[in-house]
């Protein structure tokens, strides 16, 4: 039988649902919950594998990696090929406001969001921890915006 993340394995991840085939997904201010049980790539990827496929092809996509590097650049106003968690800050910031999430991060969640993705332990995030940072916000919008709509269809 797959293992896949459930409420009890990932804890208390504020804004929490599980979809119709029992994948957990979650808000925006707890980053941990890919660590618990599974490591953080395979429950990502087992996430992603879960979605409808033109969702799947998005990830893998050309415009997915465009999106990435274009905010990558954005952020990265020092020129330095990585984040700090002022910069990590912004970025997080702004995308709440682009996609309207209901919580926007403190720096107290930016820092919980560093630690976690940093797994080369710099105190930075670089590129590529950026995109697997990106695909983990895209699925918690993904989630958000699943929540807004099964809500609003709920009281027609």
């Amino acid at each position: 039988m797959e293992r896949v993340p459930t409420g009890e394995s990932l804890g208390a991840a504020a804004g929490s649902f599980v979809d119709a085939e029992g994948i957990e997904f979650f808000t925006f201010m707890d980053p941990t919950v890919l660590r618990n049980e599974l490591g953080k790539q395979d429950a990502l990827d087992l996430a992603i594998s879960k979605l409808p496929k033109p969702l799947q092809d998005f990830f893998n996509s050309g415009d997915f990696t465009e999106a990435c590097d274009g905010m990558f650049e954005e952020l990265d106003t020092r020129f330095t090929m990585s984040l700090d968690a002022e910069q990590l800050h912004e970025g997080l910031v702004e995308i709440s406001e682009d996609f309207g999430l209901s919580s926007m991060p403190t720096m107290e969640d930016t820092k919980k969001w560093m630690e976690e993705f940093d797994d080369s332990g710099n105190g930075k995030i670089d590129y590529q921890e950026w995109v697997t940072l990106s695909k983990v916000l895209t699925l918690m919008i993904l989630s958000e915006a699943t929540k807004v709509y099964e809500l609003r269809a709920s009281v027609r």
